[in-house]
């Protein structure tokens, strides 16, 4: 019986053999994905054109969309990851009575991505040039919904004589917000660390969206596909926000967005700026981190209680409104609940041009 030999040679050959073409195959199948996500990409541009206007803020271009006419214009201001699109169920009823205008901050929606470390005065300073270019006339009201709002109060911080009223929708109080991330990290958190670039989480985010696994991920996660998501604003939303530039800008946020809660913070009065706040009836539902109703329940008190300091900090406290049967999100991505957003930022408005100076507090609760 003859004894089977093994060459060590041989077996090295065959095993580089199939790592090469395991190699020349990957390669193949991640320029097929590169090519097809970037015609994918393509279409996108062509199905979704920016629906306002591009204007040249600094060194790059930011879009801001208005409707309607008459005065005092309407200024919407998005939570951290949304941008125009998302006011789509607000902005026709809006419409209907004064001049209602959205925008896109740096790297969100059609604006591209600013060339400098990005923080609530730099944000800002480009919306007040921005509204300049586009030729908006002051005051203004500024209705800011979730980190929107806290842009909101630094905004007034730095041209307060813009504002004529702010709407907050459920703004994240920085005391709060900041003895959290204290206690995440496990030591108190510090202001003034520089804000930099995300490094290998941007590289990885760019990747994943030139290869399309982000438009894959997209289509599967629950929450971003929402029937109940206004059909143009969800389409809009994925296609805009699988970009590079848009996914690094959300990966860095945690650079920039303790620097916001600090500068929130600053703003110790809005001395007789008319400021409402306008909260969701099931505020915290979508957070996740809650062990049980009666936790969540006891944080939206605990919420509550914060906003109510805030509106404190003005002598012109329009009071709080609720939005029932809605959560932090559906309070302006469905349409009912948006009707009621609506329905109370158009009573704000009617007020203040009847008696701007002197509009009394209200508790009025939409229904």
């Amino acid at each position: 019986m003859t004894k089977l030999t093994i060459d060590p040679r041989v077996v090295g050959r065959k095993i580089l053999f199939f790592f090469k073409w395991l190699l020349i195959s990957l390669v193949i199948l991640l320029l097929a994905a590169f090519a097809i996500e970037s015609y994918l990409k393509y279409q996108d541009r062509h199905r979704f054109p920016a629906p306002g206007n591009l204007y040249q803020v600094n060194n790059h271009k930011m879009h801001i969309w208005c409707e309607g006419e008459g005065e005092p214009t309407i200024i919407l201001d998005s939570g951290a990851s949304m941008f125009s699109s998302g006011w789509r169920w607000v902005m026709p009823e809006l419409a209907q009575h004064t001049q209602v205008c959205a925008f896109d901050r740096s790297g969100l929606g059609w604006s591209e991505k600013a060339p400098e470390p990005y923080d609530g005065v730099t944000a800002a300073n480009e919306l007040h040039q921005l509204l300049q270019q586009a030729k908006i006339k002051t005051p203004f009201i500024y209705v800011g919904h979730s980190l929107g709002a806290n842009l909101g109060r630094i905004y007034y911080h730095q041209y307060p004589s813009d504002l004529k009223a702010l709407l907050m929708l459920e703004p994240a109080d920085p005391t709060i917000f900041l003895q959290e991330m204290s206690e995440e990290k496990g030591n108190t958190v510090a202001r003034g660390q520089p804000i930099v670039d995300c490094g290998m989480r941007c590289v990885m985010a760019s990747f994943m969206s030139s290869i399309g696994i982000v438009r894959v991920a997209f289509n599967q996660i629950e929450l971003v596909n929402d029937p109940l998501f206004h059909s143009q604003s969800l389409a809009e939303y994925k296609a805009r926000m699988n970009r590079p530039q848009s996914l690094t800008f959300l990966a860095q946020r945690g650079r920039y967005i303790t620097e916001i809660m600090f500068q929130t913070a600053d703003n110790k009065s809005f001395d007789d700026l008319p400021v409402a706040m306008i909260h969701s009836e099931n505020a915290g539902e979508l957070l996740g981190d809650h062990q049980n109703q009666r936790e969540m329940i006891e944080d939206r008190e605990k919420g509550l209680v914060a906003y109510q300091k805030t509106l404190n900090l003005s002598s012109q406290s329009l009071g709080f409104t609720k939005i029932t049967n809605a959560n932090h999100l559906s309070m302006v991505m469905y349409q009912e609940p948006a009707k009621q957003v609506s329905q109370r930022i158009i009573q704000i408005v009617q007020s203040l041009n009847q008696q701007p100076q002197t509009t009394p507090e209200t508790n009025y609760e939409a229904h």
